[in-house]
């Protein structure tokens, strides 16, 4: 059962400018979209700044791909609607 019609709210994994929020999820969903979660820094990671931050301290991990990769899952009820990829 897709969760797409349950009033739940998962908080923002990185509330970045340009990440989409839950309903913008769900409405690609509906439309049987594909989310490609990409594999930047300052994308999954909160409090990235580019030009600042240092990979040796602070770094994507396979946790935290898998994490955005679950959100997406969660949302959809699915997993058919999520995807990675390099930048």
């Amino acid at each position: 059962m897709s969760r797409l019609s349950k009033p739940f709210q998962l908080p923002p994994l990185n509330p970045h400018q340009r990440q989409l929020n839950n309903l913008q999820i769900r409405q690609l969903i509906q439309r049987n979209a594909v989310v490609r979660i990409t594999l930047n820094a300052r994308m999954l990671l909160p409090g990235w700044i580019p030009g600042k931050s240092l990979p040796q301290k602070h770094f994507p991990t396979l946790e935290t791909v898998v994490n955005h990769v679950d959100h997406i899952c969660q949302i959809a009820g699915n997993v058919n609607h999520s995807a990675s990829a390099a930048t």
